[in-house]
């Protein structure tokens, strides 16, 4: 069984998430999402992932270094990777899907979905009223 957001992310109160999509027919990439914040229950959104993404296939392994976690490069650079930097990242969903421009073929689409911590927000800044 493909593990949930809360078992991958223990005691996370806020995550993050981007999205690669590929066309995996062609192995091309045809869309990506920038970091955003997971709007739902961490639980919840594995199965908001499903629904609209597709089967989960599979977990896959991020590389993730305290000096690198917020890093959009999360891999830790040749020679310095260690077995122990591996976590649970995201999830990889598939289904069959029509060509936009030929609805009568059809292409394998994958997407994987990476989950990070959000990092901490900035402190509001306080704002003192104009004398006047």
């Amino acid at each position: 069984m493909v593990q949930q957001a809360g078992q991958m992310f223990p005691g996370a109160v806020r995550l993050q998430a981007r999205e690669m999509f590929l066309d995996a027919t062609k192995c091309h990439v045809f869309d990506e999402t920038d970091w955003a914040d997971v709007e739902v229950d961490p639980d919840d959104y594995f199965a908001a992932c499903q629904e609209q993404y597709g089967t989960a296939e599979t977990l896959y392994l991020t590389t993730q270094r305290p000096d690198a976690a917020h890093s959009p490069y999360p891999a830790a650079p040749i020679g310095t990777r260690r077995e122990t930097d591996d976590r649970p990242g995201g999830w990889v969903f598939s289904r069959l899907d029509p060509y936009a421009d030929d609805p009568g073929k059809s292409y394998l689409r994958e997407v994987w979905v990476e989950l990070r911590e959000a990092p901490e927000p900035e402190p509001a800044a306080d704002i003192e009223p104009e004398a006047g």
